[in-house]
C-alpha cells in the first residue's frame, strides 16, 4: 500500500510538471493519448476516444455496433460476450465485471451500445482512475481549473507537445541570424541565408525534427511564435578549422 501510493505521488509530480510547462510556455517531452487529455480538462471521455487509445479494440467495438441491426440472438450468443472484461497482461490481467454479476449478463442487441461505453469507459479511464486523478491534481495545483475553460483536448496537445509537423515558414519567421565575420557587406550573409533555407526546404520531415532538436533541445516546434522563448539563432563567423 506504500509503494502505491508512492507511486500516486510520483503521477501527481507528472502533473505539476505539466502544469509549469503550460505556465512557462514551454513544450512537454510526453505526448498524453486524447483521452488523458479530455480527463485533465474534465471532459466527457466517449468510446469513440477509444479508436485514438487501441485502435484495434475501437474496430472490433464499432463492428458490432454495425452488425448488431441484422444479426440474430443466435449471432450474439456465438460471440460468448458477456458484460466482464479482461485486461491485457501489462495491467494485471484479470477480469472485472462492468456491472453487477456482469459474467452472466450476455451482450444482446438491446444493451450492446451499453457494454462498448462501459468497456471503453473501464480499459480508458477507470483501469487508471487513481493515477489519472493523480495527475489532474498536480495540474490544477500549478494552474487553476478555470483556466482551461473552453479549451478541447486538440488545444491542451498544441500547448504541451506543439506542432507535430515543422513549419518552415514559422520557423523562418523566428530565426535571428547574426553576422560575426566582420564584413560590412551582407550579400555574403544573405547568400548563406538563403542556401540554409533552401537546404531545409528539402528536407524530409523526420529530417526536420532532427534539426530543431539539435537546435532548440525540443522535438517539435511550439503552438504560436510566442512559445519561442528564447529564439532561434545563428551565427555566421568567419571561416576556422576549429569549428563547424
Amino acid at each position: 500500500q506504500s509503494d502505491d501510493k508512492q507511486r500516486l505521488k510520483w503521477y501527481r509530480h507528472v502533473g505539476r510538471l505539466v502544469g509549469l510547462c503550460v505556465l512557462h510556455n514551454d513544450l512537454f517531452p510526453i505526448s498524453f493519448n486524447r483521452h488523458v487529455l479530455k480527463f485533465l480538462l474534465d471532459r466527457k471521455i466517449g468510446w469513440h476516444d477509444m479508436g485514438f487509445f487501441d485502435p484495434q479494440l475501437y474496430e472490433s467495438m464499432r463492428q458490432i455496433i454495425v452488425d448488431s441491426s441484422t444479426m440474430t440472438p443466435d449471432d450474439f450468443e456465438s460471440l460468448s460476450l458477456t458484460f466482464q472484461v479482461t485486461m491485457r497482461k501489462e495491467l494485471g490481467g484479470e477480469s472485472i465485471e462492468l456491472v453487477p454479476n456482469g459474467a452472466d449478463v450476455e451482450v444482446t442487441a438491446d444493451n450492446v451500445y451499453q457494454f462498448v461505453e462501459l468497456h471503453a469507459q473501464y480499459v480508458m479511464v477507470e483501469a487508471m482512475r487513481p493515477q489519472l486523478e493523480a495527475i489532474r491534481q498536480g495540474l490544477h495545483e500549478v494552474v487553476p481549473e478555470s483556466a482551461f475553460a473552453g479549451l478541447t483536448a486538440e488545444d491542451l496537445r498544441l500547448l504541451l507537445n506543439g506542432c507535430s509537423s515543422i513549419d518552415v515558414g514559422m520557423l523562418k519567421s523566428c530565426t535571428t541570424f547574426v553576422n560575426e565575420t566582420g564584413r560590412s557587406s551582407k550579400q555574403e550573409a544573405e547568400q548563406l541565408k538563403k542556401w540554409f533555407w533552401q537546404i531545409v526546404d528539402k528536407m524530409s520531415d523526420a529530417a526536420r525534427h532532427d534539426l530543431v532538436y539539435f537546435w532548440t533541445s525540443s522535438p517539435a516546434l511550439p503552438a504560436t511564435e510566442a512559445g519561442f522563448v528564447p529564439r532561434p539563432s545563428i551565427v555566421i563567423r568567419p571561416p576556422s578549422d576549429g569549428h563547424l
